[in-house]
């Protein structure tokens, strides 16, 4: 009778970590691989460094919202920078 896998224990994923602690995100298309691969299995571009921890989205919306907020800091700032050198 074959014997059944029944995949790490609880104690085992406590000890050497989970899947989720092993993978990261390809730079360039986003698709999951592990940490060492050399390669993205989905867009086959080399990986050099290391894989992004958090998915691309989640870096562009940073991006943005930072973007945001330097607008939003130039905007506020203009007025008074013009009223300082006595323009306004």
């Amino acid at each position: 009778m074959p014997r059944r896998d029944e995949g790490p224990s609880l104690d085992d994923l406590r000890r050497f970590g989970s899947e989720a602690d092993t993978t990261g995100y390809c730079p360039e298309c986003g698709a999951e691989v592990y940490d060492d691969a050399d390669a993205c299995p989905k867009c086959f571009a080399w990986i050099t460094g290391r894989t992004l921890h958090k998915p691309p989205e989640d870096l562009a919306m940073q991006k943005k919202v930072r973007q945001v907020i330097v607008f939003i800091t130039l905007l506020t700032m203009f007025p008074i920078v013009l009223r300082l050198l006595g323009i306004l």
